[in-house]
C-alpha cells in the first residue's frame, strides 16, 4: 500500500472489489474484478479483496442477528408446522431482506418463491417498499458514522466517496486489457 495519503488505482480497485462483495452487487463485482485486473492486480490481490468483503458481510450479518436477538429477549421455539403456516409472510420477509442486502440472485429466486407461496404482486411491492425505506435510513446512519469517523461535516464531498471523484461503478471506465498480474497491457 502506498505510504502517502492517496491510494493508487490498484489499491482503489482492490477496495472497490471487496466493497462490491460486501454490498452484494454482482454487476459491481464484475466491473471491479475486470478493472482490478486491468490495473495490474494479481489473482492473490483479487482473492484477498473477495475474501475480506465476504468475511465482513458475514460478520456484519452475524453481529446484527446477535444484537437483534439480544434486543428481542427470549427467543421462542418455532415448530415446523407453525413456520409452514407462515408461508406468505416468511416469503415476503425473505424478499425484503434480499432487497435490503442487494442480493439480486437471491431476490429473483425469493420473489418467485413468494409468488409460489401465494403472495400477490402488491404484497411483494409493499414488502420491497418497507425494505427500501429501512435501507435508506440505514444508509443515512452509516453515512453519518463515516463522516464522524473521518471528521468531515455531513454532505462534504471528497475523493472518499469515490463516485464524486470519477471513480467507482457509476464512472464505468473501460479498463485496459492486461495479463492480470502486471500492469503491462496484453495483446
Amino acid at each position: 500500500m502506498s505510504k502517502d495519503t492517496t491510494l493508487t488505482t490498484r489499491e482503489k480497485e482492490i477496495i472497490a472489489l471487496g466493497v462490491s462483495v460486501a454490498a452484494g452487487c454482482q454487476p459491481c463485482i464484475l466491473h471491479h474484478l475486470e478493472a482490478a485486473r486491468a490495473a495490474g492486480v494479481c489473482s492473490r490481490g483479487t482473492t484477498l479483496a473477495i475474501n475480506v468483503g465476504a468475511d465482513v458481510r458475514r460478520a456484519a450479518a452475524d453481529a446484527m442477528a446477535a444484537w437483534a436477538i439480544d434486543q428481542h429477549g427470549t427467543i421462542a421455539e418455532l415448530p415446523d408446522e407453525w413456520v409452514a403456516q407462515q408461508g406468505v409472510v416468511r416469503a415476503l420477509v425473505s424478499v425484503a431482506a434480499a432487497f435490503a442486502v442487494n442480493s439480486v440472485g437471491e431476490f429473483d429466486r425469493l420473489v418467485n418463491e413468494a409468488r409460489t407461496s401465494g403472495a400477490t404482486d402488491r404484497q411483494i411491492e409493499v414488502a420491497i417498499g418497507i425494505a427500501r425505506n429501512i435501507k435508506s435510513v440505514a444508509a443515512e446512519k452509516i453515512e453519518a458514522a463515516a463522516q464522524k469517523a473521518i471528521r468531515k461535516p455531513e454532505g462534504h464531498v471528497t475523493e472518499a466517496n469515490g463516485v464524486a471523484a470519477g471513480f467507482g461503478c457509476a464512472a464505468q471506465p473501460k479498463p485496459q486489457k492486461t495479463c492480470g498480474c502486471s500492469t503491462r497491457p496484453v495483446g
